[in-house]
This record gives C-alpha cells, structure tokens and sequence, in this order.
C-alpha cells in the first residue's frame, strides 16, 4: 500500500492494491505502524456512514426495547406483581408465560428494527424470553417477607446469563451493563410510579397504566444502557458474520 498526497488540498491518499478499488483520503493518523511504516487498516478512521450507521441502529434498538415493555406493561402487566404477603408458586408460573409471550414480543421487535438473519434474531428473541419470563415469574410468586430489590437483583443475574449464554456476550462490563441496568430499570419504574401516584384508580385501566409506565421506565433505562455499551451494534454485526457462515458460535 504507498501513500501519495492529493495536489489540489494536500491530503494524503492511500493508494488501493487494485484497480477496482478507489482511493481513500486518510486523516488524524496515529502511530500504529507495521514494520517498515506502512499504514494499516486500523490507521483509517471510520467514515461518517459507518458512525451514523451505528446510531440509527442504536436508535433503533432503544425504540423497540422502549416500545415493547411498555406494550408488553400495559397489555400483560410487565414486571408482574409485588405485594402479595405470602410465596405463591401458582402465580409465577402463570407469570412466567406471560413474562416469556412479553418477551417474545420485544426480541420481534428488535429482531425487525436491527434487521437481523435468522439465527441472529432467534437468539435475541431466546434471550428476551428467558430475561422477560423470570423477571415476571419471580415477581408474581414473590412475597414482602423480601424486599423488591432482592428480585430485582435475581433478575439482574439472570439477565446477564442470558445474555452470556445465549447471545455470546463475553465482554465482562457489557454484561455487568446488561444485569445491572435490568434491576436499576424495575427498581427505578416501580419507585417513580409510586411517586406519581400510580395506579390513578383501582381498575384494569388503572392497573394497565401503572404496568404500561413501569415498562416504559425500564426499557428506557435498559435500552438505552445497553446502547451506550455498543451491544445492538454488536448483535447486528453478528449478522454478517452468520450469514457468512464465518462465525460457528
């Protein structure tokens, strides 16, 4: 690969091994180097494209998230119900499956916004279920003798399992991300609705409101999170990568 300088703005070009490739201007080079000073493909930022890409798809995922468990509150009572003065097994399995449908329903909606393959978005939709489902069930079947906080901590380990075993996260902060803004999420919806004073009354149209703004709150919260830590992008890079056949994990 040479580097030659363009004359009409004195921009340093780096010259394509072939013919079929064009010429790419190169800017705030750093000191990588191979041997001998070549550039590398890691001296070339990424373009603007690249960068917008990345935040529309980070867009994208916070909407779905956002929208689903907000859908999902309102019309399945996500995160489930906390009060209850005894264990009541019966419910979390009930809570359970309604937690894993909600789920579902969110995975399809990030499986269309990040436009994924196949086995790319069955992951996503495994991993929602499985988050969604004992988030559900274990706040269904819990009791006061605990406090909510200590279910939300369960279900923040759970999700960051989930998404260690079923998406393939590795990177120790991302899950950390993933599981902790899970819990801050409920922990956070929960209280702000206490707050405002919700349910306004005592009817399923009360009661849909108080569940439609618990998941709002979370799904801001754990949508956004995750964003920030580059997972969507992560996830739809997978894309490629299976379609190609290149990625056996």
């Amino acid at each position: 690969m040479a580097v030659v300088w363009s004359s009409s703005a004195m921009t340093p070009m780096v010259r394509a091994r072939s013919a079929k490739q064009k010429w790419q201007p190169i800017t705030d080079l750093d000191s990588t180097r191979c041997p001998g000073g070549a550039i590398t493909h890691h001296d070339i930022p990424r373009s603007s494209t690249e960068r917008v890409l990345g935040m529309i798809t980070g867009l994208a995922w916070i909407v779905a998230i956002t929208i689903g468990f907000t859908m999902g509150g309102a019309a399945l009572h996500f995160p489930g119900s906390y009060g209850s003065s005894a264990f009541d097994p019966a419910a979390g399995v009930f809570g359970l499956i309604l937690g894993a449908v909600n789920g579902l329903f969110v995975g399809v909606l990030a499986w269309v916004a990040l436009l994924l393959s196949l086995r790319a978005g069955s992951r996503v939709v495994a991993m929602m279920a499985v988050m969604v489902g004992v988030t559900h069930g274990i706040n269904d079947g819990s009791s006061t003798q605990l406090p909510f906080a200590v279910y939300a901590v369960v279900a923040c380990l759970v999700t960051a399992g989930a998404a260690r075993w079923i998406l393939g996260e590795r990177r120790p902060v991302v899950l950390a991300v993933i599981g902790g803004a899970w819990a801050i999420g409920l922990i956070v919806g929960s209280w702000s609705g206490n707050l405002i004073g919700l349910p306004l009354t005592e009817t399923q149209l009360g009661w849909a409101q108080d569940h439609g703004w618990d998941g709002l709150v979370a799904g801001l919260v754990w949508g956004i999170a995750t964003a920030a830590t580059g997972l969507p992008q992560t996830i739809r890079r997978q894309r490629w990568t299976m379609a190609g056949g290149s990625d056996g994990s």
